[in-house]
């Protein structure tokens, strides 16, 4: 778990509605396609089978995380249950470069980072371009976008939607995998921001 070392002893969660207040992060991993109908659309020809333990999960013990204001990071998959959850639709299949046969986990591409939507962007990094690589054909949807969500990066070339934060909780989407690129300036990054909702347990829109 790429976290580990850095925030301290990984525990595994099981989707059976137990909740443990004492976490420090609730990190929602990458998977299986969410499932559509959780924001009312019917499976596209490209969605595939949700994982029915982590929809369990995501429907059934997540809010009580949330409600409980524990610090959450959603990666891939993670961060488009987080969006769903407050009421964002998904895009179900789009055109993007892991799209390719080459290996995904070597398909990079730029994501540019708004500093005007987050406080002291330079206490993240000081890279506005940051380089990320991901393994997804599905992305967050601008249609509906919640205003109670703030996106403060998007892909480079089609815009899409790849990292978020709530505007008052201590809770951010990377639509990247951090795990599977080796980047200092986006390793430092994610780390940070990570860092920033585990001390603070608010938003990191908020600057103190």
């Amino acid at each position: 778990l790429m976290f580990a070392s850095q925030f301290g002893e990984p525990v595994l969660l099981l989707p059976d509605g137990s909740v443990r207040e004492d976490l420090d992060l609730l990190l929602l991993q990458g998977g299986a396609d969410v499932d559509s109908s959780r924001y009312g659309e019917f499976p596209g020809y490209f969605t595939g089978k949700p994982d029915l333990h982590k929809e369990y999960f995501d429907v059934n013990v997540l809010p009580k995380y949330i409600e409980l204001g524990v610090p959450i990071a959603g990666i891939c998959r993670g961060e488009q249950s987080l969006a769903v959850h407050f009421n964002a639709k998904l895009i179900q299949h789009m055109q993007h470069e892991t799209n390719k046969p080459e290996d995904p986990y070597k398909c990079v591409h730029k994501v540019n980072l708004d500093p005007l939507n987050f406080w002291n962007w330079k206490e993240y990094t000081n890279k506005l371009t940051l380089d990320v690589n991901s393994r997804h054909h599905q992305v967050v949807s601008d249609d509906n976008f919640p205003d109670c969500l703030t996106v403060i990066g998007r892909h480079k070339d089609d815009k899409s939607i790849e990292i978020f934060c709530h505007n008052t909780l201590p809770i951010i989407g990377l639509q990247a995998h951090p795990e599977d690129i080796y980047d200092k300036d986006t390793n430092d990054f994610v780390y940070n921001i990570i860092d920033r909702i585990i001390e603070t347990r608010k938003s990191i829109l908020i600057d103190e």
